[in-house]
């Protein structure tokens, strides 16, 4: 200790400044727990927030792809070709079959 103080070029009463303004490591642990359950808040938020927008997202893709078999079944029960149905409900031709076999 006693070299260290010398390699740093700080008198007596400098050190014990530095010494006193230090806080001991039972002093810091409020101040670092603290720390923790912030960075713990913002990530839980974050993830939840992330969360719901990727739910929302694929509730509607969901939906949509719901919609278009809705579409798919309507114009098989017409007769509208399979081909022209893949085209426009977006579906692919194996899907189309399979619902006109179901």
């Amino acid at each position: 200790m006693e070299k260290a103080m010398r390699v740093s070029g700080l008198d007596d009463n400098e050190i014990g400044n530095y010494f006193s303004v230090m806080l001991t490591e039972k002093e810091m642990r409020p101040y670092i727990e603290g720390a923790k359950q912030q960075g713990y808040r913002s990530g839980l938020k974050d993830g939840l927030e992330k969360g719901k927008a990727e739910g929302r997202a694929e509730g509607r893709a969901e939906g949509r792809d719901a919609a278009m078999i809705d579409v798919a079944k309507s114009l098989l029960s017409i007769g509208m070709p399979v081909e022209q149905i893949a085209q426009v409900a977006g579906l692919s031709l194996e899907r189309i079959k399979s619902l006109s076999q179901g």
